[in-house]
């Protein structure tokens, strides 16, 4: 009897986590893609930025304007990079798998 529990739980375990894991060449370059967080990479957060409205503040010197203007620039380019980088993802070829080639 413990024997048929073991196993049964070492099954679900395992199921579970083949669930877990990319299945193929796609969705493991877009796993890949959400899961960097890094501030200088791009990545689904630089798509959310709120550095435009900053500009609007009539209390800012113009220094501070101009920072906000670059920060907004800077968002905008990495949100276009990561939307390039997800178009590539998507793409029916793809021979990207981060798991064989680490970087």
């Amino acid at each position: 009897m413990p024997k048929l529990v073991f196993i049964i739980v070492s099954s679900s375990f395992f199921f579970m986590s083949c669930l877990i894991a990319p299945t193929n060449e796609r969705t493991a370059c877009i796993y890949d893609l959400k899961e960097k967080k890094g501030v200088l990479e791009a990545s689904d957060d630089s798509c959310q930025f709120i550095a435009i409205d900053l500009y609007q503040n009539d209390n800012m010197t113009p220094e501070q304007k101009e920072i906000s203007i670059l920060t907004a620039n800077f968002h905008v380019i990495k949100c276009i990079e990561y939307h390039e980088k997800l178009k590539e993802c998507k793409k029916e070829i793809n021979y990207y798998l981060p798991a064989l080639h680490p970087e």
